[in-house]
C-alpha cells in the first residue's frame, strides 16, 4: 500500500512537471536547427563553379557548423565567419547533380536540404552574362575615364581579360606584368596612341580600337592634399604633367599611387 502511494505521488509530480513546461519550450525541443542557403532547387548552371552561402543556426539562434556534399562527395568550405559559411561547387558531371546541405544540433536533431542542379557546360568564349565596369579618376579631380558600361562575360575569360578588352574598346592601352590568365598586375593605363612595347619594365596590353589620348589635367581635390602631404614620402600635384603625361599609374603624383 505504501509503495502504491509513493508511485502515485511520483506520477502526479511528473504530470505536474509536464503541465508546467511552456508550449514554446515544447516547440523549442522539437524544432531543432534551422538551415538557409542561397541555392535554388532545379537550377541550371552554365559555369563549372558555383559559390553559395549557408546560414545554419541551433534553436537558440547560435551559428553551428554545416556539411555539404556534391554527388555524395564532401565539399570543403571556402569562407567561414560568425554569420555564414560559403562553399564552392565544382561541377564535372554534365546533367543533374545532387547537392545535400545538412546541420545537426539540439540533442542530435538534423536538418537537411536537398537540391538538384543541372550543369550545362558552355563553349569557351560563349556569352554567359554581363558585368558593369567603369574606370574613374576622381582622386585626381578628373571624373570618369570610362563611364559605367555593361559588357558581356564570356566563358573562360578572366576579369583581367575583360579589363584589357574594355580599355582597348575605349581607345586606351594598359601596361602590366603577368598575363590576363595569371599573375596580372595593371601598372599603367596609357594613351592608345603609345608605341612603346614596354614601359618601366611592364609590357603593353595590345592594340587599342580607335586609339586616343587620356587627355587628363589632374587637379588633386583640396580635401585630399593635406593627407597626401602628411602621409606620403613624395607628393607633387604637377608630377603627371611634368613626367608622366600619357601614362597614369604607379608612383605618379605620389609614392602611394598605383
Amino acid at each position: 500500500m505504501k509503495k502504491r502511494k509513493i508511485l502515485t505521488s511520483i506520477l502526479i509530480m511528473i504530470m505536474l512537471s509536464v503541465l508546467l513546461i511552456p508550449a514554446t519550450g515544447l516547440k523549442a525541443i522539437a524544432a531543432g536547427p534551422t538551415l538557409t542557403t542561397t541555392l535554388s532547387d532545379q537550377a541550371i548552371v552554365r559555369n563549372d563553379r558555383l559559390t553559395f552561402d549557408v546560414w545554419a543556426r541551433n534553436q537558440a539562434g547560435k551559428k553551428i557548423s554545416s556539411t555539404v556534399t556534391l554527388n555524395s562527395e564532401r565539399v570543403s568550405f571556402t569562407w567561414d565567419d560568425s554569420d555564414k559559411t560559403s562553399y564552392t561547387l565544382v561541377f564535372s558531371k554534365e546533367g543533374e547533380n545532387t547537392v545535400v546541405v545538412s546541420a545537426s544540433s539540439d540533442g542530435g536533431k538534423k536538418k537537411q536540404l536537398i537540391y538538384h542542379i543541372t550543369y550545362k557546360p558552355v563553349e569557351k568564349g560563349e556569352i554567359i552574362g554581363n558585368a558593369v565596369w567603369s574606370v574613374e579618376v576622381f582622386t585626381l579631380g578628373c571624373g570618369y575615364l570610362i563611364q559605367p558600361v555593361s559588357i558581356p562575360i564570356r566563358a573562360g575569360e578572366t576579369a583581367a581579360a575583360e579589363l584589357v578588352r574594355l580599355l582597348h574598346e575605349n581607345g586606351f592601352v594598359g601596361y602590366h606584368s603577368g598575363s590576363v590568365d595569371t599573375g596580372f598586375y595593371l601598372a599603367y593605363i596609357a594613351d592608345g596612341t603609345s608605341s612603346d612595347v614596354t614601359y618601366n619594365g611592364y609590357k603593353k596590353s595590345g592594340t587599342a580600337t580607335n586609339p586616343k589620348k587620356l587627355g587628363l589635367n589632374p587637379s588633386i581635390p583640396g580635401y585630399l592634399q593635406p593627407h597626401l602631404k602628411s602621409g606620403m614620402d613624395f607628393f607633387d600635384p604637377t608630377d603627371y604633367r611634368k613626367n608622366w603625361t600619357g601614362y597614369l599609374g604607379e608612383f605618379v603624383i605620389s609614392n602611394g599611387s598605383g
